[in-house]
C-alpha cells in the first residue's frame, strides 16, 4: 500500500514538475568525461607505439593495506561502479597570502614536547597565558606537520600531488573555502586550476573545482559571485574543471541578493545552479536547493525538489571527520573545548580502544550513515584546512582554537607526518569505494617466457598493462609559511607502466618510464617491491625486494626477502635484468618468492629515487616518503594486483 502511495505521489508531483520547473534546466552540450576526455593531451611525451597510450590509469583497481591492517575494499565487497554518485570534498585554498610574513607553529609537537618535559598538559590547554603559547598575530597554529610540509595552495608542485592523491581515492568535485568575506583567492585558484589542468593532460581524473562562498546572501557573496563570473566563467576559462548540476555550472552561494535589474547579476542568477550552504551543524528541516558542509550525526538530508523530498531521494549530506562542536550543550564550541566531538567521538561516547585516534571512529560513523541515505552527493569535510588562530576566548572556551587544534581534535584527511600519518586517506578511500563501487581487477593473459635481452615488443600482447601517471616528476621550487622554501630535484625515472608475465619457473617483469632509464649505478634506482602473501608481514605488507642493493652489473640485479624487522632485508639470489631505453625487463625464479607451481596472486609496486625526508641520497623505510621524493608507482601505499585465475 505505501509503494502504491509513493507512485500516485512521484505521478502528481512530476506533472507538477513539468509545468513549474522544478526539476532543472536541461543538459551540458558535453558530459563531464567528454570534457575531461578532450583535455588528454600526450603529444609531449615521446612514447610512440606504448602500451601506455591505449590504457588508463585505473586507481579503483588497485590495492593496499594500512599502517592499521585495514585491507582495501575491491569489487566483490562493493560491486560495480555506480556513475550517479558525486563525492564532494572540502578542499582550502587560503595557505597563500596569509602565509606572507608568518611564523608556523606545530601545536602537536608543542604539546608532546611539553608532555615529555613533565608539564601536565591539561592545565596548559585552556590556559591562554601560559607562556610557551606563541604570542602574536603573525602566527599560524598547524594542528600538526603536513606530509608536504608547511606549503601554500600557490605551490604547484603539492598542488599536482593533490590531483593524484583525489583523483586515486575517487574524489569528483572540491568546493575551495571562499566562506570570509570577499576573499575568492584567486592567487591561489589560478595555478589550481592550470596544474589540475595540466594534470588532466597527463590523464588525471582530476576533481572538478567550485567555490563555497560566504553563509548567506548580500554584498560579501555578491561581490565574490562578480569576481568569479568575470574572471573564470564568463568567458570560459578551465571549463574542463566545472562542476555541473542541472545542466549548469554550480556554486554553493546564495543568490538572493542578486540585483535583477542589474544586467551583470542577472546574467549571473541565471547562469549558475545555486546551493544555498548552510551553516549550522544541527539543522533539520531543511530549505530545498540548501546543502550542508558539516553536520553532527545523524546528518541532515538535502533535497532539490519537494518531489524528491516526499520520495526520500535526498540529494546531498555531509559527512564529516570531527565537528567543533559540544555535544553536550549542542552549541558550537572551539576544538579544544570540553565534550568536543573530535577523531574519537561517537554518538555512543568516544573511543576510548588503544590507538583510537588512528581509527576515525567519528568519521566511520557519519559516513556509514551517508551510505545508508545513499545521496546523489556526499560531502566530506575536510582535506587540508590545517590552521587555527588562537583566541583568548571564543564561544565559551578559554584560549580557543576554534576550528583545528591538534591531532586528535581536527578535521583533515591530507596525511601528516605526525601522529595520523595516511590512515584516514585510507579510511577514506575504503569509504569512497563503497559509496561508488570499483571495477573488477582484471585477469592476466595466458603464460609466456620472455627472453629478457630480446625486444620490450615481446610484451604487446600480455596482460593487464599496469598505468602508472606520466609527468609527475618535476623539481620544487616553492615559498612556504614565513620564511620556508622548499625544493626538490629528486624526480627521475619516471615510472608510467608495468607488466608481469611468468611461466612454469619464473615471474617476468617489464618496467616503463617516460623516457630513457637513467644508469644503474645511480643510487637508489628501480626498486621493484613484491607482496607474495597478500598478509601484513614483511615491511609494509612487501615481502621481497628488486635493487634495494644496487645491481651488481648491467645484466645482474640483487633479490632481496623482507626479513620483518623493519626495512631490514636478507640476500635471497641474484637475477638476471637488461635496460633497452625506457624499458627495464627482470626475471626472476618462481621458487626463490616462493610462488606455487598453479595460478597466484601478487601485489608489486615500483619506486625510483624514494629518499628520506632529511637525506637524499639513503631510504631508511619510511612508507610516507613515497609521496615526498622520486617516484613511486602507483603511489603511497597503493599496489598493482596481478592475478593469474
Amino acid at each position: 500500500m505505501a509503494e502504491f502511495f509513493q507512485r500516485i505521489i512521484a505521478f502528481f508531483m512530476s506533472v507538477f514538475a513539468f509545468f513549474s520547473g522544478l526539476f532543472g534546466t536541461g543538459k551540458p552540450s558535453q558530459t563531464f568525461k567528454e570534457i575531461t576526455e578532450s583535455m588528454k593531451d600526450l603529444s609531449g611525451y615521446d612514447i610512440e607505439g606504448s602500451l601506455y597510450l591505449q590504457n588508463e590509469v585505473t586507481p579503483d583497481e588497485w590495492v593496499f593495506t594500512d599502517a592499521l591492517g585495514r585491507k582495501s575494499l575491491t569489487n566483490s565487497e562493493v560491486g560495480g561502479p555506480r556513475s550517479d554518485k558525486t563525492l564532494a570534498l572540502f578542499y582550502w585554498t587560503w595557505h597563500t597570502g596569509q602565509a606572507n610574513g608568518c611564523d608556523w607553529f606545530n601545536v602537536q609537537e608543542f604539546l608532546d614536547g611539553q608532555a615529555a618535559a613533565g608539564v601536565d598538559i591539561t592545565k596548559i590547554i585552556n590556559d591562554y597565558d601560559y607562556p610557551e603559547w606563541p604570542v602574536g598575530g603573525n602566527v599560524k597554529n598547524f594542528w600538526d606537520k603536513p606530509i608536504y610540509g608547511y606549503y601554500r595552495t600557490d605551490d604547484t608542485w603539492v598542488l599536482r600531488k593533490h590531483a593524484e592523491m583525489l583523483a586515486n581515492a575517487g574524489v569528483d568535485v572540491v568546493f575551495t573555502d571562499n566562506t570570509n568575506g570577499t576573499f575568492t583567492w584567486k592567487d591561489s585558484y589560478t595555478p589550481l586550476y592550470e596544474t589540475w589542468e595540466q594534470a588532466q593532460k597527463d590523464g588525471v581524473n582530476a576533481p572538478k573545482v567550485s567555490f563555497m562562498l560566504p553563509f548567506g546572501a548580500g554584498n560579501d557573496t555578491n561581490e565574490q559571485l562578480r569576481s568569479l563570473y568575470e574572471d573564470v566563467f564568463r568567458d570560459g576559462k578551465h571549463l574542463s574543471l566545472w562542476y555541473w548540476l542541472d545542466g549548469k555550472p554550480m556554486l554553493m552561494a546564495h543568490p538572493d541578493g542578486l540585483d535583477e535589474n542589474n544586467t551583470e547579476e542577472k546574467e549571473i542568477s541565471e547562469f549558475f545552479t545555486f546551493r544555498r550552504n548552510v551553516p549550522g551543524y544541527t539543522d533539520r528541516d531543511s530549505e530545498l536547493k540548501s546543502w550542508g558542509w558539516l553536520s553532527m550525526y545523524p546528518q541532515t538530508a538535502y533535497y532539490s525538489t519537494l518531489a524528491d523530498k516526499l520520495l526520500n531521494k535526498p540529494e546531498q549530506i555531509t559527512v564529516g571527520v570531527a565537528q567543533n562542536h559540544n555535544y553536550v550543550t549542542g552549541q558550537l564550541s572551539a576544538m579544544n573545548g570540553e565534550n568536543t566531538a573530535d577523531r574519537t567521538y561517537t554518538s555512543k561516547g568516544y573511543d576510548t580502544s588503544e590507538n583510537a585516534v588512528l581509527k576515525g571512529a567519528n568519521f566511520s560513523e557519519q559516513f556509514a550513515y551517508a551510505l545508508q541515505v545513499d545521496p546523489k552527493v556526499v560531502f566530506v569535510t575536510g582535506w587540508n584546512e590545517w590552521i587555527a588562530g588562537r583566541y583568548s576566548e571564543w564561544c565559551g572556551v578559554e584560549n580557543a582554537f576554534p576550528d583545528e587544534f591538534n591531532a586528535k581534535a581536527s578535521r583533515d584527511i591530507e596525511p601528516s607526518r605526525g601522529v595520523l600519518k595516511d590512515n584516514y586517506y585510507y579510511q577514506f578511500v575504503n569509504f569512497v569505494r563503497q559509496y561508488k563501487g570499483v571495477r573488477e581487477i582484471p585477469s592476466a593473459t595466458r603464460e609466456k617466457t620472455i627472453f629478457i635481452n630480446s625486444s620490450p615488443s615481446q610484451w604487446k600482447n600480455v596482460g593487464p598493462y599496469f598505468a602508472a601517471y606520466i609527468g609527475n616528476t618535476g623539481d620544487r621550487a616553492a615559498n612556504g609559511y614565513g620564511r620556508l622554501y622548499y625544493t626538490d630535484d629528486s624526480g627521475r625515472n619516471d615510472v608510467i607502466g608495468a607488466q608481469l608475465a611468468r611461466d612454469s619457473q619464473n615471474l617476468y617483469i617489464l618496467v616503463e618510464c617516460a623516457e630513457d632509464i637513467t644508469p644503474y649505478t645511480d643510487g637508489l634506482w628501480m626498486n621493484v617491491l613484491l607482496d607474495t602473501t597478500g598478509e601484513n608481514d614483511g615491511w609494509n605488507t612487501f615481502n621481497y625486494v628488486i635493487n634495494k642493493t644496487s645491481p651488481i652489473d648491467e645484466t645482474t640485479a640483487v633479490l632481496e626477502r623482507f626479513t620483518g624487522n623493519g626495512y631490514e632485508s636478507e640476500f635471497v639470489s641474484n637475477v638476471s635484468y637488461s635496460v633497452q631505453g625506457r624499458y627495464l625487463q627482470i626475471k626472476v625464479s618462481r621458487s626463490d618468492l616462493r610462488l606455487p607451481d598453479g595460478d597466484f596472486t601478487l601485489s608489486f609496486a615500483v619506486t625510483d629515487n624514494v629518499h628520506d625526508e632529511h637525506d637524499a641520497n639513503v631510504f631508511s623505510g619510511d612508507i610516507l616518503d613515497f609521496y615526498t621524493s622520486g617516484d613511486a608507482a602507483p603511489g603511497g601505499r597503493f599496489k598493482f594486483r596481478f592475478k593469474t585465475k
